[in-house]
């Protein structure tokens, strides 16, 4: 017999003496290997809270720049239109990329891209009705409401 287990016919039992040992290694170094985890998860947690909360400011701050050129766009088609509406689509493309970027991040989007895909959609009627030469008076009143609802629903993220 060894100091190490005790022998019993033909098997080997390990004594108690070596097994809490062996435990004793082991919580160890799971305890050490989550203070290091813990290390690293604190400031990861942190990052991810203080970036979306960037981010919400910042789409807040793209909406709220669209909806002041919308109030410079005219009712009937004009030359400045042009400009003022590529404005307004790069801001709202602005405000959809950061919509992206957290969903690449976290999983999930902060606002739902159908409010992005339908402020598309009117952007392009708008630039079709300018080209066209008809009044524009309907697409910017819808226009105004979208970014409305672009407004609340970033308004209202947690």
């Amino acid at each position: 017999m060894n100091r190490y287990s005790n022998r019993r016919g033909n098997i080997v039992v390990p004594s108690q003496r070596g097994g809490s040992r062996l435990a004793g290694i082991v919580a160890a170094l799971l305890a050490v290997a989550l203070i290091v985890l813990l290390f690293f998860a604190v400031p990861a947690m942190r990052y991810r809270a203080e970036s979306r909360s960037l981010f919400i400011g910042r789409m807040l701050t793209e909406v709220e720049a669209a909806q002041k050129q919308v109030v410079n766009l005219s009712r009937t088609a004009s030359n400045s239109s042009f400009s003022t509406l590529s404005a307004i689509r790069s801001e709202v493309y602005a405000a959809d990329l950061l919509n992206q970027t957290e969903r690449s991040l976290s999983g999930r989007e902060m606002v739902s891209s159908s409010l992005f895909d339908a402020l598309y959609a009117t952007i392009d009627n708008y630039t079709a009705k300018i080209i066209s030469g008809t009044t524009t008076g309907e697409l910017q009143t819808e226009l105004t409401q979208e970014l409305d609802m672009l407004k609340t629903a970033v308004s209202a993220i947690e």
